[in-house]
């Protein structure tokens, strides 16, 4: 017994020591628990703030662009009309409406979930419906830059090497200085200096390459405006799950 008495000693010195030790650990977890849950807050409220911009930008998309292929069948369909009833100035204020460039207008913002994702940060998003959403976004969002890739090549390569060949590009562009999406422009420096002659534009009604420009101008506008579409119901679907996850 006298051998085991320095043991039994060391006991309650030994467990103190323990229990300290446990007891830093449930602090340091709790500590850790209670930052990560304010970073998360923190998150949470950067991509509320990002997605109720996308929710307009989604809307004004979605107008930008319905202007744009409401106005292309429209001179489709002037186009059709013999002999021809449109007037001179409508033509050039219809091509005016089409040659506008959208995604050098609308862009999405991604800076708040891009940080997270690439800060590591992403993880503090507890709720995992919600994560699914925001990793469809992204992905979404390189579909979204496929499509204005194709527009922007149909306005390069198309659309304006067309009209500088065959019009007077300082008439169309002072026939319509508003936006698809109803907005005014004003121009630095105001209209454009044109030549004295006016040009009646109403010949590449019947041009059949600028015929088959509208129409692919038709088909570029069917995907943006699906992709918008697509958007416009992630983002309110994205909101209504950051709200739940705030509530």
């Amino acid at each position: 017994m006298s051998r085991l008495r320095p043991l039994i000693n060391r006991v309650p010195g030994a467990l103190a020591i323990v229990v300290s030790i446990l007891l830093a650990f449930a602090i340091d977890a709790a500590w850790a628990e209670r930052s990560e849950a304010k970073e998360e807050v923190r998150l949470l409220e950067s991509l509320r703030a990002e997605f109720h911009v996308n929710r307009d930008r989604a809307s004004q998309g979605l107008a930008f662009h319905r202007g744009l292929h409401s106005t292309a069948w429209a001179l489709m369909e002037a186009s059709t009309q013999r002999p021809l009833e449109i007037t001179a100035d409508s033509v050039d204020h219809l091509i005016s409406g089409i040659t506008w460039y959208g995604a050098s207008i609308l862009r999405m913002e991604s800076s708040a979930l891009d940080a997270a994702v690439l800060g590591g940060q992403f993880d503090l998003i507890r709720d995992e419906e919600l994560r699914r959403l925001l990793t469809r976004w992204r992905r979404e969002l390189e579909v979204l830059a496929t499509v204005e890739l194709q527009e922007f090549n149909f306005y390069t390569e198309v659309w304006l090497p067309l009209l500088s060949d065959r019009s007077n590009v300082a008439q169309i562009a002072n026939a319509n200085w508003v936006r698809p999406d109803g907005v005014s422009f004003d121009p630095e420096g105001g209209s454009m200096p044109e030549a004295l002659d006016e040009y009646d534009h109403r010949a590449l009604l019947a041009d059949p390459e600028f015929q088959n420009a509208l129409v692919v101008r038709v088909f570029v506008q069917y995907d943006l405006l699906s992709e918008y579409s697509t958007l416009s119901s992630m983002v309110d679907a994205i909101l209504e799950a950051l709200q739940s996850d705030a509530g």
